[in-house]
């Protein structure tokens, strides 16, 4: 099997389905309902895109509940789950959370954005937090497209992750809070020598992408800036 898509389907509630494909070259997984399926070790894996929304049953409410602990990000022994399966792809798309928020925030423009996009992040963010913990270097990953929920916390601190585990990286792409093709701001950045050691001496071009210059559009901004 070359190609695999997965899109608006139905998985397990009870437990997770692996996915063994070592000769698949393209992977599609866009929007699905119950545990996220475990991946495999893909080495021909050329290009994959992936989409968590909050009908995966890897989140918890309990993250958006002041005084609420949470293990959830601790579930199968801490082992990686889709990043590791992942990490010989040449172009990744991963987009955690719900475009539904990012419409709504759009029509209320970007007073409430910070705090819908935080809310729908507690809910989704449990999987690919669990698999940053034990992130795989994405030894041969050129081109790369995150969105805004890469962004948050302020510290940037998956994106930093993303970007120190991807050596050979060539071109970065922000969709912030915004899903294309059509944007309505666009923010092109070529990498100078004096750059950080933290990321790809390869990196050549970073893309932003956004609706509406938000504070924490601004923050992205800055945050980029300094590493390029």
């Amino acid at each position: 099997m070359k190609c695999l898509s997965i899109t608006d389907s139905e998985l397990s509630d009870d437990c997770r389905i692996r996915i063994y494909a070592p000769n698949l070259v393209s992977l599609r997984l866009d929007t699905f309902w119950g545990w996220a399926p475990i991946l495999e070790d893909v080495p021909s894996l050329v290009e994959a895109f992936v989409r968590v929304t909050d009908d995966c049953k890897d989140r918890c409410k309990k993250r958006c509940q002041a005084g609420q602990d949470c293990s959830c990000e601790y579930r199968d022994n801490g082992s990686s789950v889709l990043l590791k399966g992942l990490s010989k792809a040449r172009k990744l798309v991963l987009i955690p959370g719900h475009m539904m928020l990012v419409c709504i925030a759009t029509i209320l423009h970007f007073h409430c954005v910070d705090c819908l996009i935080f809310f729908s992040l507690q809910l989704v963010q449990t999987i690919f937090k669990r698999d940053l913990r034990c992130c795989p270097t994405f030894s041969m990953l050129k081109t790369l497209l995150l969105n805004g929920y890469w962004c948050v916390p302020d510290d940037f601190s998956a994106l930093a992750c993303m970007l120190e585990h991807s050596p050979v990286l060539e071109k970065l792409t922000l969709e912030l809070f915004s899903e294309g093709p059509d944007h309505k701001f666009e923010v092109k950045a070529t990498c100078s020598k004096k750059r950080s050691s933290a990321i790809s001496e390869h990196l050549k071009i970073v893309e932003i992408k956004f609706n509406f210059p938000c504070e924490r559009v601004i923050k992205v901004l800055k945050f980029v800036e300094r590493l390029t």
